[in-house]
This record gives C-alpha cells, structure tokens and sequence, in this order.
C-alpha cells in the first residue's frame, strides 16, 4: 500500500449446508458453497485525478442477509463500478463505468458516463453567476435472472443555472433561473425523447449580528 492508495479487500466463505433460501430462485440444496467478495480502491493519479473503484461478487442474493445483516441494510444491492474524477478550481471532470456481475440483481449499467461540470463562473461586469453541467451516457438496463432481455438506450443531460446576487440596503436577493435539457434517443415507442424544464427562485436572506464586549472589573 502506497501513501497515496486506500485499498480494502474481504472475503468470505463459508459451508452452509442449512441454506434456506428467502429471496434466491433456487431451491435448498442446490448450492452449499456461498461465498463473497467485496473491493474498495481508492487512487490518487497525477495530474490531480483520482480514482475510486468498488467490486462485488457474491454466490447468492440472501448472502448478507443471512450472515451480515447490518452491510445488507446499509447497503442490500451492492455496486460494481470505477471512477475517475479529477477536479480543478471551479472545473469537475468525471469518468463513471458500471457494470454488473451478479445476474440475480438488476443493474443500470453505464458504459460509460461522463460528466462536465461548470461552477460559478462570473462575469463580473455584471454580477453573474453561471453554472453549467453535461453529462452524456451509454445506459444498458440489465435485468435480474435474465440475460436476454435488456434496455439499450443513449442519454444526454444539460443544465444551466444562471444567478445574479443583489443587495438591496439590508436584504439580500438572489434571483435565478434553471434550465434543464434531457434527451434520449429511444423510447418505449422506439423514437427519440426530450424533456424541458424551466424553473426561477428568488433567495432572500438577512444577516444580523451584534457584538458583545464582556464587562472587565479589576480589584
């Protein structure tokens, strides 16, 4: 282990000849060997990138039900996926791949995601504050127990948020304004989709304080 790697790898293994299967398709008897595996990198790469991955395989779906009931809770369909993000002043740039390894669940997958994003740029000019974010994936929809049905569709995501901070005597206003695109290029009905959505706020805020300065007595 390097200064600059978090890394944790676990595994189990265990002989169970009394499976009773609660979620599993199953039937007791069929499997006695269960077992799981479960990773967790953390990597900081030059350049400031960082990488994060996280990898599950497990012999059943009643696995941490059974024997680790509070990481089942916490967490009941664990993920399997690797990111790399690197993030510079007010630039986030994000590299997302998942993809699943447990037929019994059902997964998203992402092959892959990437993510833009834009924050706070102002034009001082004009006090303006912008915020810009694009994300562009390959999504694959992966049903539990079933590798021939499947969902193939590409999405494109872009958002702009675009404020101006006033100050009017003693209160503070924050008009805005939030424009959201979101395409896709299949449907149900096997066309394109698109959706729109507008929204405007206004934040109004007041500070107020006083300070206090304690009596000093000397005797």
């Amino acid at each position: 282990e390097q200064e600059d790697t978090n890394a944790l790898l676990r595994g189990y293994f265990i002989r169970d000849k009394e499976y009773d299967p609660t979620r599993a398709d199953f039937v007791p008897g069929d499997k006695e060997d269960r077992y799981a595996l479960d990773l967790d990198l953390k990597q900081n790469l030059p350049k400031f990138w960082t990488m994060y991955m996280q990898g599950n395989k497990q012999s059943d779906i009643d696995f941490y039900d059974d024997f680790f009931y509070d990481d089942f809770r916490d967490n009941i369909q664990k993920q399997n996926f690797v990111s790399f993000a690197k993030s510079r002043d007010n630039i986030n740039l994000n590299l997302y791949i998942e993809q699943r390894y447990n037929d019994f669940f059902t997964v998203l997958e992402k092959e892959p995601q990437v993510t833009f994003d834009f924050n706070n740029y102002m034009l001082e000019e004009y006090n303006i504050f912008h915020k810009f974010t694009v994300a562009g994936a390959a999504l694959d929809l992966r049903y539990a127990n079933d590798a021939a049905q499947h969902i193939d569709v590409n999405r494109l995501y872009m958002r702009n948020e675009v404020s101006m901070p006033l100050k009017l005597g003693w209160l503070n206003v924050k008009p805005l304004i939030d424009l959201e695109n979101l395409y896709y290029d299949d449907s149900v009905d096997d066309s394109s989709a698109q959706r729109n959505i507008v929204t405007g706020d206004i934040d109004l805020f007041v500070k107020m304080y006083k300070v206090m300065y304690p009596e000093k007595r000397l005797w």
